[in-house]
């Protein structure tokens, strides 16, 4: 249900499209940070909207979820299901890597709910007080993957191959990003790190990474396979074997400074259910991982 709130959104975000973003480089970290200060803005005035447009209708609650990039098109499946039987709640993504949202987060940006995928992230920001106690929960896996452009001739099967092939270059995440931890992890434990370090060509997340391999501008990349499952014109080498890095876990928690953690938290419970899992596994996520001893 498009409200006069969420169209405002459309508007201003098409506005920073049309003017903004085609002079910055997409590798660069103003764009997550200009929507959000968007969304602020736009939630800031939504209360007269409110008040002169629904005299007499239920008011409506507007949560903002801060997304790991990985979680993209999962999410906004997500987010209009939700909304589907919650009508008087309107879900809002700004999707950035992880260690980006966290930056954001600690700068004080208007984020209710923040979803990553990595354990150490929420672990620092709930050290840091800045979550709501309790509210805290893992809702999704993935898995590592090699991904290869659709017309590459390449056989990878599997990472300890990467050694014997004359690769020129091979994209993985920049430092800080959780899919660079498990990506190097795994090529370190591989013992190919420092032969392979010549070769890297680095994106700030992991949808980067998956754009220079739709692109065929290298050889081959690190992405989740649940990226992978999304993308056009590329094919899987392998499935990186999970013993060789920490396990890949997406927590999400309620933010201490949301004005709405009632609704935040209906959203959480969504999060977990056996529908939003069903969505999640059709976008190639796994089911949360155990942790060990539990």
């Amino acid at each position: 249900m498009k409200t006069a709130v969420g169209n405002k959104v459309d508007n201003l975000v098409r506005s920073v499209e049309k003017q903004v973003i085609p002079r910055l480089n997409w590798r660069d970290t103003i764009v997550p940070v200009t929507l959000l200060s968007l969304l602020l803005i736009v939630s800031s005035c939504s209360h007269e909207d409110t008040a002169s447009d629904s005299l007499g209708k239920e008011k409506e609650t507007e949560l903002i979820v801060g997304g790991a990039a990985s979680l993209k098109d999962a999410f906004e499946e997500l987010g209009a299901d939700f909304t589907a039987t919650h009508p008087n709640i309107n879900i809002l993504f700004s999707f950035a890597g992880s260690n980006l949202l966290a930056r954001q987060v600690e700068s004080g940006a208007p984020v209710d709910i923040i979803a990553v995928a990595s354990e150490d992230i929420l672990h620092h920001l709930d050290s840091a007080q800045l979550l709501l106690p309790g509210s805290r929960r893992e809702f999704a896996g993935n898995q590592l993957c090699i991904l290869l452009p659709e017309g590459s001739t390449l056989s990878i099967p599997d990472i300890s191959h990467l050694g014997g092939i004359p690769l020129q270059r091979i994209a993985i995440a920049s430092a800080g990003v959780p899919v660079r931890l498990y990506t190097e992890e795994a090529i370190r434990k591989s013992g190919l790190w420092e032969e392979l370090l010549p070769r890297f060509v680095y994106g700030g997340n992991v949808r980067h990474v998956l754009s220079y391999v739709e692109r065929g501008e290298v050889d081959c990349g690190f992405v989740y396979t649940s990226d992978a499952q999304t993308a056009s014109g590329t094919r899987i080498a392998c499935i990186v074997d999970s013993s060789l890095h920490s396990p890949i876990r997406y927590p999400a928690a309620i933010l201490r400074t949301s004005l709405h953690p009632e609704e935040a938290m209906l959203f959480l419970h969504y999060l977990t259910s056996s529908e939003a899992k069903e969505v999640l596994q059709r976008y190639g996520f796994a089911t949360p991982i155990e942790p060990k001893g539990s």
